[in-house]
């Protein structure tokens, strides 16, 4: 049996990306291999691949099944490639999975083109429509497979979750053309150890899927330590380039015991350096201080607005910003640097509040910035609330770092465009400002935000050249002002991650 995948991956502001690497995918083709079948991947990077470009490569590689996976931003390029196939006679059998199908089925189950959806983890959905299909048997009955026969639509039930994720081989890195990808030229490796996250963040899937997944098992399952560190023993086997570690996981030192044993062998067996992600409350001496002795160099922290009305009653994250600035320094102090993530354009949001958050990493002294606009999920309370306030646009965007599908009353795009465009530049001009005298920093400061809340404040930076200098030499070159901040967090672990 030939599968191959289809995962539209571009990034418009940045030309000389290449795609990023999606355990996702990796997993669900070491599955098939396993089982012993052909795969391939036609990894869309180029943001103007065309429908004929499709065809010429789906005609090159000759599949039997055509498996797309993509987040909601890229559902855009799923439809308009799985139309350009729906016309043609004697074609594959085309399946769609990931967390866009997982969390809106419906609108994903009706693409034309596509014959089947997978809701929820693929690895076992995968195999069972591959042999399926091989063996000539029906698809009726395949749990958490979705399949569209003419006006009717089976909705097959859910599966268990896995329990065991050590059983699930390790992902196909050979699928991709790996040592050109984001990270990997870099001579970083992206891993997975867990799947799921307990809390609750009102814009985050992780909720969405708990939901889904009610009485199918614990939703927040880790690998064994002694498989995770395995894994990074072959990838650096096979790719002496891998120089370092990314791992992806919603919060990886989450468990302490496995932390424990995590320290205890990973320095000593693989003594390679590592970045991950950690919630703000759990940053706690002594969970900082294993993160420092097994090799930590950087901690990425969800900051997501510097506004505490804002992360508390929008964004369902209940922590002040003491706590945050905390967190920030407790892993400085350990030698570790901390990089923030912030979302902008957020429902009930104005440019004082998106100052508040430019000002909160100023104050927290950030290491490194990812910032994006803020696109709403379907399945997310924070979706629910967009579509009762009818902000939801009819605009579609292809990068979270491109535009904005809300209409917010109290912010322009161009408003939502400059933050995004100079949001480095502002958190360190504002260093600068805090480090002046007592009274020459509250009168610089005020004056700052007097002319950044204004809704002209675009124009003024766009016309007045002296004062975008100004900015540019306070700020010592931070930031961009040809194009956007852009940045890459690979995305899941199977099918529905």
């Amino acid at each position: 049996m030939k599968v191959t995948f289809v995962y539209p991956d571009t990034l418009e502001c940045d030309p000389t990306y290449k795609g990023a690497f999606y355990s996702g995918i990796g997993l669900l083709s070491a599955v098939l291999k396993r089982e012993g079948h052909i795969t391939s991947l036609i990894h869309v990077t180029d943001p103007n691949y065309q429908d004929e470009d499709f065809r010429r490569d789906v005609q090159m590689h000759s599949p039997d099944l055509i498996a797309f996976s993509s987040t909601m931003n890229s559902y855009v390029s799923v439809r308009k490639l799985a139309g350009a196939l729906a016309a043609e006679k004697d074609r594959a059998q085309v399946i769609y999975g990931g967390i866009h199908p997982t969390l809106a089925p419906e609108e994903c189950i009706n693409t034309p083109g596509i014959n089947m959806i997978c809701v929820g983890e693929g690895e076992g959905c995968l195999s069972d429509v591959a042999r399926a299909l091989e063996q000539g048997k029906s698809l009726d009955g395949i749990a958490n497979l979705w399949i569209k026969k003419g006006y009717d639509i089976i909705r097959n039930p859910s599966r268990e979750l896995i329990t065991d994720l050590d059983s699930i081989p390790y992902a196909d890195r050979d699928l991709f053309d790996y040592p050109w990808l984001f990270n990997e030229r870099k001579g970083v490796a992206t891993l997975m150890a867990s799947r799921g996250c307990p809390n609750s963040c009102s814009y985050c899937a992780n909720k969405a899927l708990r939901n889904l997944y009610q009485n199918q098992g614990a939703y927040v399952r880790f690998r064994s330590v002694a498989n995770v560190i395995n894994e990074v023993k072959q990838v650096r086997a096979k790719y002496p380039f891998i120089k370092r570690l990314q791992f992806d996981d919603d919060i990886l030192f989450m468990k302490k015991k496995w932390a424990e044993e995590f320290v205890e062998h990973f320095r000593k067996e693989v003594g390679l350096p590592f970045c991950c992600n950690i919630h703000p409350t759990l940053c706690r001496e002594d969970i900082i201080r294993m993160l420092a002795k097994a090799g930590c160099y950087e901690l990425r922290i969800g900051l997501e607005s510097g506004n505490e009305k804002i992360r508390s009653e929008v964004l369902n994250r209940h922590m002040d910003n003491d706590t945050i600035i905390q967190a920030f320094n407790l892993a400085r102090s350990c030698g570790i640097r901390v990089k923030s993530f912030n979302m902008i354009g957020i429902p009930h949001e104005n440019a004082d509040r998106i100052l508040d958050t430019i000002k909160l990493n100023a104050k927290a002294q950030v290491d490194d910035i990812q910032h994006s606009i803020f696109h709403p999920y379907p399945g997310t309370r924070l979706f629910d609330l967009c579509r009762e306030e009818n902000l939801i646009s009819k605009r579609s965007v292809s990068s979270y770092y491109m535009g904005s599908v809300l209409d917010l009353p109290e912010l322009t795009m161009d408003q939502i465009g400059m933050f995004q465009l100079y949001f480095h530049t502002f958190v360190a001009v504002y260093k600068k400002l805090y480090n002046l005298p007592g009274a020459a920093s509250k009168s610089a400061v005020r004056a700052l935000d007097f002319i950044l809340i204004r809704r002209n404040a675009p124009l003024i930076l766009k016309a007045a050249r002296p004062f975008a200098k100004v900015m540019k030499a306070l700020s010592g070159g931070a930031g961009s002002e040809s194009g956007y901040s852009c940045s890459v967090k690979s995305r899941g672990m199977g099918a529905a991650e």
